[in-house]
Parts: structure tokens; sequence; C-alpha cells
């Protein structure tokens, strides 16, 4: 199963409405990686995890469009650190808070989720997170607390062309603190710099306008809208897409 495949686009719960950043998808991501990992088994990595980087710190001069690609390093299940927030690898303690998160209506809106989870499901999924070879899903905690306040993940992985999709999705009350936007940051250095990855892009509903503002603000630029390709609420809305490509981010942040 896989949390982030169920909606068309790539993201995970809200952002831009009362909850979450995260391009929408959100549970679908959760429904389809349920269905696919419950009959597939998982395979495991076991290197240890580098250290993070800091949030704001520009690539040296020279190093743009020569770093190489190391996919391998998704097998790896860091623990990164920002400022306020603590990212570490999602596991089977994080099934309560996550299952919770997974059956909230308005979360269930901005994702445009149309699957219904029980707690074995969403307990399965959460403990398969850490064998998972080819994507990262990380849990985003209060770093002096370690309370769960959503998660995040690089799904979708194209080996061709360098490329994923990035989701995030957090509490009802973790919102309107910059968490998103911090989490965000973070997510993408690792991305670029140490996965090396070329793009990562995401979808956004166009009534998920907090996501929208967030995903800006940490580095994502708009190229295009899909027109009216998400049903909802008895209307159709435009689906707007948005992308960080490596070099660019890094010579900015």
């Amino acid at each position: 199963m896989d949390l982030d495949r169920t909606a068309p686009g790539t993201g995970h719960y809200r952002v831009g409405g009362p909850h979450v950043l995260g391009p929408r998808i959100a549970h679908a991501d959760l429904a389809v990686a349920i269905v696919d990992e419950l009959t597939t088994p998982p395979t495991t990595g076991n290197r240890s995890p580098s250290p993070s980087k800091p949030l704001h710190e520009p690539a040296p001069a020279g190093i743009l469009g020569t770093m190489a690609t190391d996919l391998s390093a998704l097998a790896v299940k860091p623990t990164l650190h920002g400022p306020t927030v603590r990212l570490v690898p999602l596991d089977a303690r994080h099934t309560d808070p996550m299952w919770e998160l997974c059956t909230d209506r308005e979360t269930n809106r901005l994702t445009g989720t149309r699957t219904t989870f029980t707690r074995d499901r969403i307990a399965q999924w959460c403990a398969t997170r850490r064998d998972q070879p080819d994507r990262l899903d990380l849990a985003v905690e209060d770093p002096t607390t370690g309370r769960f306040l959503g998660d995040t993940a690089l799904t979708d992985v194209d080996p061709d062309n360098n490329s994923a999709s990035y989701r995030i999705a957090l509490t009802p009350d973790s919102t309107g603190r910059g968490i998103g936007t911090e989490t965000t940051l973070l997510v993408l250095r690792h991305a670029f710099a140490t996965v090396g990855l070329h793009r990562v892009h995401l979808e956004v509903f166009e009534y998920n306008e907090r996501a929208a503002r967030a995903y800006t603000k940490a580095g994502f630029v708009h190229e295009g809208r899909a027109r009216q390709a998400h049903h909802w609420d008895d209307r159709y809305w435009d689906v707007l897409h948005m992308a960080a490509l490596r070099d660019d981010w890094l010579s900015t942040h």
C-alpha cells in the first residue's frame, strides 16, 4: 500500500487548509500502499543514517550540476534536525497519531482522500516504513517533548529522471507556526544534497491555498495547473503543479 497514490497527485495531507501542508493525495498514498505492501514482501536497507544539513546553507560554488545521484541513500532512514522540529523514521510507535490524522475529515478534504482506513491497516503500514529502500517516510516531532506533529515523505521515485514526489501532513494543532515550511526545507535539503535528486515535485488542490503558500516559501515553483481535474463538494477544482530543481534550490538555500 502506498499512502501517496490513491488520489491523483502526489502529496500528503492538507496544506493550505486548517491543517497540513502537503500535496493533495495524502491518505491516498496510504490506501494503495497498504494494498501493495500487504502482498509484497518488503526489502530492507541497513545503512546507518548520516547527519542532517543546516536549513539554510547554500551549496559551495562549483558543486552544482556535478553532484551524483545516490538513490541507495533512500534506504537510509535519517533523523533530521531543525530549529523547532525533528524528523525521525516513521515506525510502529506512530500508529495511533497517524490513524487519527488519516481519519480526520478536513484532512481528507484537503487531500482528496475517499478511502476509509482501519487502525490495523495503518499499523501495518507504519511498521514497514523503515524497510522501504526506494522511498523515505519520516515523522515530524517536537524535539523537546517528542510529540507527533505530522508526517512527510519522498515517494514515487523515478530513477531514470532522478525525481520524486513530496508530501507532508500536519496535525490540526501544528499548523500556523512555520512547522510545515521548516519540515519541507529539511526534506528538500536531504533530497538534493544527500540523495542527489534532480527534481522534487508535488500537486496541490487550488482550494488548499495555505499549502501552496508554504510550498512557495520553501522553494517550490509553480509550473502549471490541470484545470478542473479534481471533483469535491459538488464542483470541479484545478490541481496546481509545483516543483523544485536541485541546482536552483541549492544555490538559494
